[in-house]
C-alpha cells in the first residue's frame, strides 16, 4: 500500500491496520521502515499473544543494527514523569532473557491485537511524529490489557528512518510539541505539575542551549513553535505545512 500523502506516524500505521482489519487480521505488526526482522519474529511473538485474551500488545527484543549483539529496547518502564527503557546499550548477555510484563510498546517495532485496538481505539493522529507508541501503551494498560516483552522476538534497528538519525528542526519541533500533549492527555494532576515544572525548568531550556550551542537557529524557532502550538494551534501552520516548513534545506 502506499499512500498518496503524509498521514504522519501514527496514520499512516491507522491506514495499514483498518485494511488488516478487512481482511480479517487479529494481530498488527507495526514496523519502521529501518528495521530487519529475524525470520521467527512473528511466530515468537504470536504464541506469548495467544497466552491470555489479556495480553493486548507484545514489544519484541529490539538491537542496535551496526551492533548487532548491543540491545537498544528490552521493554522498560512508561509514565509521564521518568520513564525509562530497558537494556539500552548493553550487551546482550542472556540479562533480558525472560518473558515478562513490559510498561512500554517501542516504535520501531510492536505487535498490537486487533481486538485491543478495536477498544481502545487506533493510533492516536494529533501526535503526528511522535510519541505514539508511548500513547497507545498507556492506553491499553489503563484499558486493562496487559503488554509484554518476547525475547526471542527479535530485530535490528538501523536508526535512519524519518530524518536520517539526524537531530533537526523536525525534531526539535515535534519533540517539545508532543512533550506537551502528552502531559496534557496523560498526566494526573499531580504528574501534570511536576512533570510540566521540570519541562520548563530543565527540558526545554536544555532543548534551547543545545541548538544554541550548535548554531541551530531554526531549532530554537521549532523549539519555540512547539510550545506556542499547545497554547494555541491556531496560531502555527498544519502539521504537513510544519514539516515541509522545517525539512528545507536539511
Amino acid at each position: 500500500m502506499e499512500n498518496q500523502r503524509n498521514f504522519g506516524f501514527g496514520g499512516g500505521l491507522n491506514v495499514g491496520i483498518k485494511e488488516a482489519i478487512k481482511r480479517n487480521a487479529e494481530y498488527v505488526l507495526c514496523l519502521n521502515n529501518d528495521v530487519v526482522v529475524d525470520n521467527r519474529i512473528l511466530t515468537e511473538l504470536v504464541i506469548v499473544g495467544g497466552l491470555s485474551p489479556k495480553i493486548g500488545g507484545l514489544c519484541p527484543m529490539e538491537y542496535f543494527y551496526d551492533q548487532p549483539d548491543r540491545i537498544q529496547c528490552a521493554g522498560g518502564v512508561n509514565n509521564c514523569i521518568n520513564g525509562k527503557v530497558f537494556g539500552c546499550g548493553e550487551l546482550d548477555n542472556g540479562q533480558y532473557d525472560i518473558i515478562r510484563e513490559t510498561g512500554l510498546l517501542s516504535g520501531p517495532a510492536m505487535m498490537l491485537k486487533v481486538n485491543t485496538l478495536l477498544d481502545i481505539g487506533f493510533f492516536d493522529e494529533n501526535f503526528f511524529y511522535g510519541p505514539e507508541d508511548s500513547d497507545i501503551a498507556l492506553r491499553a494498560i489503563r484499558g486493562g490489557y496487559r503488554l509484554m516483552f518476547v525475547p526471542k522476538a527479535k530485530l535490528w534497528h538501523k536508526r535512519r528512518g524519518a530524518t536520517g538519525g539526524k537531530v533537526t528542526p523536525l525534531n526539535v519541533y515535534f519533540q517539545v510539541r508532543n512533550r506537551i500533549l502528552f502531559l496534557k492527555k496523560h498526566a494526573r494532576k499531580l504528574e501534570f505539575i511536576v512533570s510540566i515544572l521540570r519541562f520548563a525548568i530543565l527540558e526545554f531550556p536544555i532543548t534551547i542551549l543545545n541548538c544554541f550551542f550548535h548554531n541551530n537557529k531554526r531549532g530554537i524557532d521549532a523549539a519555540i513553535k512547539g510550545v506556542i502550538w499547545n497554547l494555541n494551534r491556531d496560531l502555527i501552520p498544519s502539521d504537513i505545512q510544519m514539516v515541509k516548513l522545517l525539512t528545507v534545506g536539511d
